[in-house]
C-alpha cells in the first residue's frame, strides 16, 4: 500500500487518482483515436479546464471566439486571467482577425464546432489553418453536435 501512494508502483489506489473503470475507458478512448493515453472526467468543464491547463500556464495567452457557453466564457473572462491566463477573444464571423492575435506565447485556439447557445457554425478549416501555420494546437468543444 505504502508503494501505491508513493506511486512506485502502478495501480489503483483511490477513484480520484484511478480506477479500473475509468482506466479501460481511457485506455479504449485512447485506442479508437489513435493517441497514447487519454484522459475522462465528469464534466466538459473539467474537460476544457485540463486541457487547457495541461498547455498554457501563468504568463501565456490562448485566443477562443466570443461566442461561448456561459461556463466556459466564466471560465476564459474571470478564472483563467486570475491564474494568469490571457484570454484574447475574436469573432467567429472574422476568423481572419485570429491572426493579429497571435504572438510567442499564445498556447492554443478554442471553438465550439456549433455554438452554444447561438447555434453558429465556426469555420474550423480556417481557424485551424492560421493556428497551425503558427505551431498552435485548436481545441474543439463539440457538445451540441454530440
Amino acid at each position: 500500500g505504502a508503494d501505491l501512494f508513493d506511486l512506485k508502483v502502478p495501480g489503483n489506489i483511490y477513484t480520484r487518482i484511478m480506477n479500473p473503470t475509468t482506466a479501460v475507458l481511457e485506455e479504449r478512448v485512447a485506442a479508437l483515436e489513435g493517441g497514447i493515453a487519454a484522459v475522462a472526467v465528469a464534466s466538459g468543464m473539467s474537460a476544457i479546464t485540463y486541457a487547457i491547463q495541461a498547455i498554457a500556464e501563468a504568463g501565456d495567452n490562448i485566443a477562443s471566439v466570443s461566442t461561448l457557453y456561459g461556463g466556459t466564457y466564466n471560465l476564459f473572462a474571470h478564472t483563467l486571467p486570475k491564474q494568469g491566463i490571457e484570454v484574447r477573444f475574436f469573432d467567429y464571423e472574422k476568423p481572419g482577425l485570429l491572426e493579429g492575435l497571435i504572438d510567442e506565447k499564445t498556447k492554443l485556439v478554442f471553438i465550439e464546432s456549433i455554438g452554444n447557445p447561438l447555434g453558429n457554425i465556426v469555420d474550423i478549416g480556417k481557424i485551424s489553418e492560421s493556428a497551425h501555420r503558427h505551431g498552435i494546437p485548436v481545441i474543439v468543444d463539440n457538445t451540441v453536435a454530440t
